[in-house]
């Protein structure tokens, strides 16, 4: 029985951009905890193309965290636990953590710096740029950006489609997440188009 991980990794910052590069990470990831466009698109380095992935992407984390609240509402820890057990799961829904702001640590090399941001094997670039600081988008998109755009619209729907399922008779966290598996599969494949 194949598991997928859906692990996704995003930041964002403030109205105004951030002056250091270390306000600049805070910034971000703060930003990305609260899943705030509006912050995302003022720290950040982006082409429209890259915008409209990122907050594709924003889109689905949203839609993952009420689909984790109400799947604890209707089954309760022990029904979400259930849904994801490694063990038995199909589906794996992880949400960015808690990250500790305070923490992290940069270092700057002429215009450009990088921030070691929670666990996170690759360190997050920032780079300045008419005197402030941003974190390009370019780093989170490892593939073409209209079908990262498409993947997250595709996987958002249909978190979105089976949020409406929690609760209903005779659904468990266990069968909601045998009959989420297929669909997410095709999702995760989208190619474009």
């Amino acid at each position: 029985m194949k598991r997928f991980w859906i692990v996704l990794v995003l930041a964002a910052c403030g109205a105004e951009p951030p002056r250091t590069p270390t306000d600049a990470a805070r910034a971000f990831v703060e930003a990305f905890l609260s899943l705030d466009k509006d912050a995302l698109e003022a720290c950040t380095l982006a082409t429209d193309e890259e915008r409209a992935a990122l907050f594709a992407m924003v889109d689905f984390l949203a839609a993952g965290r009420r689909f984790k609240a109400s799947m604890i509402g209707a089954y309760g820890e022990s029904g979400w636990e259930s849904f994801q057990d490694a063990e038995h799961s199909r589906v794996i829904l992880a949400s960015p953590g808690d990250i500790d702001v305070d923490a992290l640590r940069t270092e700057q090399r002429g215009h450009v710096a990088f921030a070691r941001v929670g666990d996170r094997r690759q360190p997050l670039r920032i780079e300045r740029k008419n005197g402030a600081w941003f974190v390009p988008a370019r780093q989170f998109m490892g593939e073409e950006l209209a079908t990262a755009r498409i993947r997250f619209e595709r996987l958002t729907a249909c978190l979105e489609r089976f949020h409406a399922r929690i609760g209903a008779p005779d659904v468990t966290a266990e069968s909601l997440d045998a009959e989420m598996a297929a669909p997410l599969v095709l999702a995760m494949r989208a190619t474009g188009g």
